[in-house]
């Protein structure tokens, strides 16, 4: 069998017409989840077009918001009690020390989030 030895103008020519089709193909084919992905950035990134626009109607709530979620308020409390009352169920059932490991990690970590809210 005899093959033609093709021009390097028509072998790039053919590639570049094989890579278009793909690219459409990927297109056709993922329609849906295309759609689905720029909607998605539409939601997320419209209320941050509103908000630069708007005024903060929540300023005189943060005393409010300080007291209940901040740093050494009753919610915080309450976490650190459930997160007891969860590790010891996870121990009970594990049989592993190695849970109350992730007890102070998990203490650390709300620690840290509620003197960020407080903040």
């Amino acid at each position: 069998m005899v093959s033609k030895i093709s021009s390097r103008k028509e072998v790039a020519v053919a590639w570049a017409q094989k890579k278009v089709l793909n690219v459409k193909n990927f297109f056709v084919k993922n329609r849906q989840s295309i759609m689905t992905v720029g909607l998605a950035a539409g939601v997320v990134i419209a209320p941050q077009i509103a908000a630069a626009a708007g005024t903060d109607l929540l300023t005189g709530q943060s005393d409010t918001v300080n007291g209940t979620f901040g740093e050494g308020s009753s919610i915080e409390k309450y976490f650190y009690v459930a997160e007891v009352i969860m590790s010891l169920i996870a121990y009970f059932k594990a049989r592993s020390p190695v849970v109350f490991m992730g007890l102070l990690l998990v203490i650390v970590f709300t620690r840290i989030g509620f003197s960020i809210i407080g903040s």
